[in-house]
C-alpha cells in the first residue's frame, strides 16, 4: 500500500494541472489531426476538379481573296475561296465521358485516402490512451515494487549482519533493489514519452486517463470496396477498359467537308492523313460570270484508319491482367480479414483470462491479510501478494488495450472508422 499512497499524493499534488481524457475523447480529437486535415484538402480539390469535367469541341474554317491578271492585259479580279469545317465534340466520341470517369476515379481515390487517414489517426489516438494507461499501471507497479525491494533489501542487511544469511545471499538482494530502481526509471520515461506525443499531436499537456475502458464495437460485414487495395485495382480495370475503348474508337472513321474554287480544270486529288487513311475529293470545271475559267468543288474525305489493331490487343491484355489483379486483391482482403477475427476472438479469451486470474489473486491477498493479522505471515509476504495484484490488474489494461489493437485492426481491413463520424 505505500506505493499506492505515494503515487496517490503524486497525483493528487498535481490534479489542477492535469487534464482527464477518456478515449472517446482522443479518439474525437483525431479527427482534426494534420494528416486528416491534408487528405480532407485533397478531397475538396478533386471534387472542384470533378465539377469542371463536361463536353467540349472544335470549329475551324478559312477564307482569303486573290487577283489574277489574264493574257488579254485586263485585270480581272476573282475571289477565290477556301472553307473548311472539322467539327468534333469529345462527348460525341468518348473522350469527355472517359475525362468524366478519371476525374471520379482521382475523387474516389482522395476519399479513400481521407479514410485511410482517418483510421490511421484513429488508431494512433486509441493506442496512446492505452499507452498511456498502461504506463501509469507500469509506473504504480514499478513503484511499490521498489518499495518491497527497498524492505527486502534492510531486511536483508539485518539478517546479513546476524549471519543468517551468506553475502552471495546478500548480494542478490542487492541487485534486485537496482534492477527495481532501473525499471521505475524506465516507466517513468515511458510514461513521459506518451505525454510528449499526446502535447505533440493533439496540444494536451498532464493528462490522465479517465478509467472507463469498454469495448469497442467489432466492425461486420465484408464490403471490401472502401479499401485503398481493392479500390485500386479496381480503378485500374476500368481505366484499362477505357483505354482499350479509346483504342477501338480510333478505328472509326472521320469525316470532313471541304468547298473550294479555284482557278483550275478538273482535278482528282489524293492525299493521306497521320492514320495512314486515303482522303479523296474532285473538282469539277464551272464557267464563272467573269469569263475565266475555273473550278467549283466539292471534297468529302473519308479517313479510315488501318493501324490501331495492334493497340487494341495489347490494351486487351491489360484488360485481363487488371482483372486478375482484382480478382487476387479481393482474394487477400477476405483471407485478412478472416485472420483479424481470429485474431479478435483471441484477444477475447486473453482478456477473460487476465480478468480471472486478477480476481484470484485478489482472493488470495484477503486470505493472506486475514493470516497477516493471525500474525501467520510476515509483512513482507503481504506486501508481495499487493504486488501480485497490481501486476495483475496492469495485465488486464494490458489485455484491453491489446483488444481494442486487434478490433482496430480488423476495422482497418475493413475500411471501418469504429463508430466515430
Amino acid at each position: 500500500m505505500v506505493a499506492r499512497v505515494l503515487i496517490f499524493i503524486l497525483f493528487s499534488s498535481v490534479a489542477e494541472a492535469q487534464t482527464i481524457v477518456s478515449r472517446a475523447d482522443l479518439m474525437r480529437l483525431s479527427e482534426r489531426s494534420a494528416s486528416v486535415e491534408v487528405a480532407r484538402a485533397r478531397v475538396q480539390s478533386a471534387e472542384a476538379q470533378a465539377g469542371q469535367a463536361g463536353f467540349s469541341g472544335s470549329v475551324s474554317g478559312s477564307a482569303g481573296v486573290a487577283g489574277v491578271a489574264p493574257t488579254s492585259g485586263e485585270t480581272v479580279f476573282s475571289y477565290p475561296w477556301n472553307i473548311q469545317l472539322n467539327l468534333r465534340f469529345a462527348g460525341l466520341w468518348g473522350e469527355a465521358s472517359d475525362a468524366r470517369v478519371q476525374t471520379v476515379v482521382n475523387l474516389e481515390r482522395a476519399k479513400r485516402a481521407l479514410l485511410t487517414a482517418r483510421i490511421r489517426a484513429l488508431v494512433q489516438a486509441v493506442n496512446l490512451w492505452h499507452g498511456l494507461r498502461r504506463g501509469l499501471a507500469s509506473l504504480e507497479v514499478t513503484q511499490f515494487s521498489l518499495a518491497l525491494a527497498t524492505l527486502e533489501d534492510q531486511a536483508a542487511e539485518v539478517r546479513f549482519g546476524t549471519g543468517a544469511i551468506s553475502l552471495s545471499d546478500r548480494e542478490r538482494v542487492g541487485l534486485s533493489l537496482e534492477v527495481a530502481r532501473v525499471e521505475f526509471a524506465q516507466a517513468q520515461i515511458a510514461v513521459s514519452g506518451v505525454h510528449l506525443q499526446l502535447e505533440v499531436l493533439f496540444g494536451l499537456r498532464d493528462v490522465v486517463p479517465k478509467d472507463d475502458w469498454q469495448v469497442l464495437p467489432e466492425p461486420v460485414g465484408s464490403n471490401f470496396e472502401a479499401r485503398e487495395d481493392v479500390f485500386e485495382a479496381q480503378s485500374n480495370l476500368k481505366l484499362a477498359d477505357l483505354q482499350r475503348g479509346a483504342a477501338q474508337r480510333d478505328l472509326l472513321p472521320t469525316l470532313n467537308l471541304e468547298t473550294s474554287i479555284r482557278g483550275s480544270a478538273g482535278l482528282l486529288s489524293l492525299s493521306t492523313n497521320q492514320f495512314l487513311a486515303l482522303s479523296v475529293a474532285y473538282s469539277y470545271p464551272v464557267a464563272l460570270p467573269v469569263g475565266v475559267l475555273s473550278s467549283f468543288s466539292i471534297g468529302l474525305n473519308l479517313s479510315i484508319p488501318i493501324q490501331p489493331f495492334a493497340n487494341i490487343a495489347a490494351q486487351t491484355r491489360t484488360v485481363v491482367a487488371a482483372q486478375g489483379l482484382l480478382e487476387t486483391t479481393l482474394a487477400l482482403a477476405r483471407a485478412e480479414v478472416t485472420n483479424k477475427r481470429s485474431a479478435v476472438a483471441l484477444a477475447r479469451s486473453n482478456l477473460e483470462l487476465a480478468v480471472r486470474t486478477a480476481e484470484f489473486h485478489v482472493r488470495q491477498l484477503e486470505r493472506i491479510k486475514t493470516r497477516a493479522v493471525a500474525g501467520l505471515v510476515s509483512i513482507l509476504e503481504l506486501k508481495r501478494a499487493e504486488l501480485e495484484v497490481l501486476k495483475s490488474q496492469r495485465q488486464i489494461k494490458n489485455a484491453q488495450a491489446d483488444l481494442d489493437a486487434s478490433l482496430l485492426e480488423l476495422g482497418s481491413a475493413l475500411a471501418f472508422t469504429m463508430g466515430v463520424q
